[in-house]
């Protein structure tokens, strides 16, 4: 789809009231405090460049991200956003989609006006499909990348007659169009690739159940059709509109309700989580909703003033849900934002070590250390975690003597929080 990408499970959108945890022991010389913060989630500014990015899209995990620019370079992630690295094969152009398969191996990118290119190595090659060249608006992918849809706005370069829905079931190696014409803007899949559901300008929405050999109308409400996303099994549907209203569909189109606390806005770009529980949503000019209930109720979730979000025109939800990026596009381009929880940082102990963990999700963030809270000054830990039952784990020895810790974002602490999350002290 335009800008749709993998998402699921985990609320984005849920107002939960900051809980702290304290765990103590005492030991000969030495007291043990362990604080974890339980809190919302929050923007964070990622090391992205500043570019004019149109579409954004991210592995199950939230670990792999890859961000298209229109004009521009393709740019792929591996750590949530902590480090970018442009896929200097794959051409500068006019992109305009992208997708990423659930674990994150497998990309796909068309061109505005060129053709479609895929990657197989978590970004670092590309190559040149033999998808014919046209305006490529959407691209979406199954779960394991194989199978793959692209819509295209019109015929050719006949920007006066309708396009087709292109699909592949060999990674874009080769692509049959659809028989069923439309200025296509917007096109989903469900997870096994069976399921695919695309998006008109005219606001026609048609859904496929036989990965794009035959498509079926919908009864959507009639608007201006801009993105769709899907759930992974394809029952659970959300449309946006520019200039229009968030309609979602719980029965794979066959019936579709009109959300009644998201506006009716200029919308740019929607996506969905594997359950179609969480959905993110973004307007043109950067005002952000989400839902935590399959659309029923929606949040404004925007990227705060102080990072001067300028223009977002695409967003992508991890299939966990634990993370949100969004693409920011302003008249000298644009940042991308990352939205995730922030992660508790625990502590506990064994003889004379202390076990200092964190989940594994949150990757990005770096383990940092100061002898002195106040400090200015903080310094990484040299030791490597170990993953263990989703934690991630170091162990440090006690007997050194007192000093704090936290974990730190390298693009720093979120506005209104500080030091991000809250140091432990051991």
């Amino acid at each position: 789809m335009k800008r749709h990408q993998y998402s699921s499970q985990r609320t984005l959108g849920a107002h939960r009231k900051l809980r702290w945890r304290h765990s103590m022991l005492t030991c000969p010389l030495l007291l043990i405090t362990a604080l974890g913060l339980k809190a919302d989630p929050v923007w964070t500014l990622t090391t992205a460049p500043y570019n004019h990015w149109v579409s954004v899209a991210s592995s199950a995990d939230g670990n792999t991200l890859a961000a298209a620019s229109n004009p521009g370079l393709i740019y792929v992630s591996t750590n949530s956003g902590a480090t970018w690295a442009a896929a200097t094969n794959a051409p500068n152009g006019y992109w305009w989609c992208i997708t990423v398969s659930g674990d994150g191996s497998n990309m796909a990118a068309g061109i505005d006006g060129g053709s479609i290119y895929t990657s197989r190595d978590y970004g670092a090659t590309w190559i040149c499909t033999g998808a014919p060249d046209n305006f490529w608006w959407s691209i979406a992918s199954s779960a394991d990348g194989r199978t793959l849809a692209a819509a295209a706005l019109c015929n050719g370069w006949d920007n006066t007659a309708p396009g087709h829905i292109y699909t592949s079931s060999d990674s874009g190696a080769t692509w049959t169009p659809a028989p069923d014409l439309g200025f296509w803007v917007s096109v989903a899949s469900s997870c096994d690739g069976s399921r695919l559901t695309a998006v008109s300008s005219e606001g026609l929405v048609y859904v496929s159940t036989n990965s794009g050999a035959g498509w079926q109308p919908t009864g959507a409400p009639s608007q201006n059709g801009c993105s769709i996303a899907s759930s992974g099994d394809g029952n659970k549907l959300v449309v946006v509109a520019n200039g229009g209203p968030v309609c979602t569909s719980t029965n794979a189109g066959a019936t579709w309700t009109v959300a009644t606390n998201a506006p009716s806005a200029n919308w740019a770009s929607v996506s969905s989580s594997t359950d179609g529980t969480t959905l993110a949503a973004v307007q043109w000019g950067g005002q952000v909703y989400t839902s935590a209930d399959a659309g029923t109720t929606w949040s404004q979730n925007s990227v705060p003033d102080t990072f001067q979000a300028v223009g977002l025109w695409g967003i992508a939800v991890s299939k966990d849900g634990n993370k949100v990026v969004a693409a920011g596009n302003g008249g000298a381009g644009g940042p991308l934002y990352l939205l995730q929880p922030l992660p508790s940082l625990n502590i506990a102990h064994t003889g004379s070590d202390a076990i200092v963990s964190w989940p594994s999700w949150a990757t990005g963030f770096a383990l940092q250390q100061s002898v002195d809270l106040a400090a200015a000054t903080w310094t990484n830990t040299m030791t490597v975690p170990q993953l263990t039952n989703g934690q991630n784990r170091i162990s440090i020895d006690r007997s050194e003597g007192r000093c704090f810790l936290r974990l730190a974002f390298p693009t720093g602490n979120p506005p209104g929080r500080s030091p991000y999350p809250p140091p432990i002290p051991f």
